[in-house]
């Protein structure tokens, strides 16, 4: 999921603001701590705490709802961070409130948004897409009301954004053809304000999704796309993941060689970037990829790094393909024992996996079910559902003001 993670407009910050007395030097205050906690966000997880909560008692001093709905947005991310999502939840949630008294119509979406991709880290995929239309009307509510320029480069940023989740949302669902369609407008969004690493991103996803729906001749040609854009703007974040896609993909004319070389690639970016999980992958896919063009000793010391790896860093979610590669080294190398004890280890793990899937599964067919049943032929009615039960309240309203009118009038006849 993407968020918004540049420095904070400051038009947003002063729209409304009438400083008097110390609000002023309070309001800079809590600024300049919110500018320190997006530089220490993912650097220094101490940090990011204490000036995202020096960022809540500057704006709690300064009085401004729009500083108090952003400290609290901030606090939220520091919480969503350190995957505590309940945490960020509710800070989210806070953060909705104060914008929403200060009618801070940019605020109000990127809180839909943030709360969004809470939900989406909670498994919880229906509020989760609930909350990313609500981010996309809001955004596209403010870029039909003729905002300045600042204004509409913020919503137009927020709208990127949130038709990206979406895209990512439907894909969870394995409504792939959905998250196509979202995934289209994200790009044409990108395209528009000449967003180039945007439009890589969005080139990959489409590739994804192309890849799920079996069109891999689409696949490899939107993937292509992005690591090109990737490479011509050095936006090296990118890149790894795109190799991995690249290289993963079954049905093509891709040899195991070059399959490889995409994977070694991708593989020293992540080393470099220190992004460990990614390099576990590496590890183990060119393991896959050239088990038998590798010496001995060679695939022997990568699974032993990929296993320090994960043992350092928390990757359990890797033991099942490790324990499987382990079995055939050392089946390679004729100790059938050991090469036995690891292929147990993998089928239990397995077994463990395709349970946890298959429960995954069931949930994730009641929830698209829920998400259909919800969207009926445009999805963006699950935006307006907010107002559909205002227009349902209101209507209730109505029909008891009618009741209680033809009440008066039978009355009155009895009178008369």
């Amino acid at each position: 999921m993407r968020k918004r993670i540049n420095h904070i407009i400051l038009f947003l910050v002063f729209c409304g603001l009438g400083f008097h007395g110390n609000a002023q030097a309070d309001s800079i205050a809590a600024r300049n701590y919110f500018e320190l906690f997006q530089d220490f966000e993912y650097v220094d997880t101490l940090k990011a705490r204490i000036y995202s909560d020096s960022g809540i008692f500057y704006a709690k001093r300064s009085g401004n709802k729009i500083l108090l709905g952003r400290a609290h947005q901030f606090k939220g991310w520091y919480f969503q961070d350190m995957s505590e999502f309940k945490k960020g939840k509710d800070q989210y949630l806070i953060s909705l409130e104060y914008f929403k008294r200060a009618n801070a119509k940019q605020g109000i979406a990127d809180a839909y948004g943030n709360l969004g991709n809470v939900f989406l880290d909670m498994g919880e995929l229906a509020q989760s897409l609930d909350y990313q239309l609500k981010s996309l009307r809001q955004n596209e509510l403010i870029l039909s009301a003729k905002p300045t320029k600042d204004a509409k480069d913020w919503a137009l940023e927020g709208k990127t954004y949130a038709l990206h989740n979406i895209a990512s949302i439907y894909a969870d669902l394995d409504l792939n053809e959905k998250a196509l369609e979202y995934a289209h407008k994200s790009l044409r969004a990108e395209l528009a304000v000449k967003n180039q690493v945007g439009a890589a991103v969005s080139y990959c996803s489409i590739g994804s999704y192309h890849k799920a729906l079996g069109a891999i001749d689409s696949a490899i040609h939107y993937y292509k796309l992005g690591i090109k854009i990737f490479k011509q703007e050095k936006y090296d974040v990118g890149l790894p993941s795109a190799y991995y896609s690249l290289a993963s993909l079954e049905g093509t004319k891709l040899t195991d060689n070059e399959r490889a070389n995409l994977v070694i690639e991708a593989l020293k970016i992540d080393q470099r970037s220190g992004d460990r999980n990614g390099e576990v992958n590496g590890l183990l896919s060119l393991a896959e990829y050239k088990f038998n063009g590798l010496a001995i000793d060679s695939l022997g010391r990568l699974l032993k790094r990929a296993e320090k790896l994960i043992v350092e860093h928390d990757l359990a979610h890797y033991n099942e393909r490790l324990y499987k590669l382990y079995s055939q080294f050392f089946e390679r190398k004729g100790e059938f024992g050991k090469a036995l004890i690891y292929m147990k280890k993998h089928l239990a793990l397995k077994e463990i996996f395709d349970k946890q899937k298959k429960n995954q599964d069931i949930l994730t067919a009641d929830i698209k079910y829920e998400v259909q049943l919800k969207s009926y032929n445009d999805s963006l009615q699950l935006a307006e559902s907010y107002e559909l039960s205002q227009e349902k309240y209101q209507r209730k309203i109505a029909e008891q003001r009618t009741w209680i009118s033809l009440g008066v009038l039978g009355g009155l006849i009895l009178l008369g």
